[in-house]
């Protein structure tokens, strides 16, 4: 069973059994993953598989993604690595970490 762990920096955490991919993240109610906060856009960006199973970003945004230091455009989708930090609009952010079993970890970063 694939499980991906999410753990807010508020605090909250939950998890998505047996998800399917793409996972959207956005403040948006229709999303995988819910960031409620105002500067986040309703579909913000989503998680997919790409060509040889690697894990990729698409932005959806009006605000921007940041994927390890590097502004990723609107439309643009850039490969998601093990430990990848992730941050949105410049002001929330998280770290993915991919497991053995295709399994997907976001937790916040530090």
């Amino acid at each position: 069973m694939k499980i991906a762990k999410i753990e807010l920096d508020n605090g909250v955490s939950f998890a998505i059994e047996d998800f399917q991919l793409p996972l959207t993240i956005g403040r948006g109610k229709s999303c995988d993953i819910r960031i409620n906060e105002p500067y986040v856009s309703r579909q913000h960006c989503e998680l997919f598989m790409g060509t040889g199973r690697t894990l990729c970003l698409k932005d959806m945004s009006a605000n921007g993604t940041i994927v390890n230091r590097r502004s990723v455009g609107a439309g643009e989708s850039v490969k998601i690595s093990r430990h990848s930090h992730l941050e949105f609009a410049g002001e929330y952010s998280m770290t993915v970490t991919l497991t053995d079993d295709d399994g997907i970890t976001l937790v916040p970063s530090v």
